[in-house]
């Protein structure tokens, strides 16, 4: 009988202390899981804080690339960036438009960018809390972009690769964005500024 009542005793050791383990271990896993939680929320937050430490360290931008802040955004980010098929200049500019209307902009220096890939911003229409923003984008609207020649003080109208609807903090990834001479015609301001810049006068003495 003593046997038996260790046999059982050890039995019953075993299966409560099976439930302790799984219980352990359904916590360990709970914890994981909160780590990750926390580590993703921290790299979320560290790339965002890079984003605006970049957004206001940069130069102010060329005249049609002038814009709002406002405190819904949306970031695109490219590759490859050219005009002519040739990479374009840390000098020069890509900015992000809904119809006429610029709603983002930065300066192109990809050294100053997250390993080397730079993002454009577009923000979304939200008069109520910052005002001048009212014909931004909207949920679901497609950006157009332009880029800013600062050697040729030029502004070029430019094709992604891809199209992304704007969507409220979207990441986006687009591999190219390709402008090339027959896109500009930004620069031309007057008659002086035309093509060839001929001036043609009229003969006619009669007045």
């Amino acid at each position: 009988m003593t046997q038996v009542k260790i046999c059982d005793g050890w039995h019953s050791g075993i299966g409560s202390g099976w439930d302790r383990f799984k219980q352990l271990m359904k916590m360990e896993n709970n914890l994981l899981q909160q780590k990750w939680m926390v580590r993703g929320q921290k790299m979320m937050q560290a790339i965002l804080l890079f984003l605006a430490v970049s957004f206001i360290s940069a130069q102010d931008p060329p005249d049609l690339f002038q814009f709002n802040q406002s405190t819904q955004q949306a970031f695109y980010f490219f590759f490859e960036v050219t005009i002519n098929e040739n990479q374009i200049d840390p000098e020069d500019w890509v900015g992000a438009f809904n119809g006429d209307v610029c709603v983002g902009a930065r300066q192109w220096d990809t050294s100053e960018c997250l390993q080397g890939i730079c993002d454009v911003v577009a923000m979304c229409a939200d008069p109520s809390n910052s005002p001048g923003t009212e014909e931004y984008m909207s949920m679901g609207g497609i950006p157009t972009f332009k880029i800013y020649d600062a050697s040729e003080d030029t502004y070029f109208d430019a094709t992604p690769s891809e199209n992304f609807p704007w969507s409220s903090n979207g990441f986006n990834f687009i591999d190219n964005l390709a402008a090339n001479s027959d896109d500009s015609g930004e620069a031309i301001t007057d008659g002086c500024d035309l093509p060839g810049g001929t001036l043609y006068l009229s003969d006619d003495n009669d007045g």
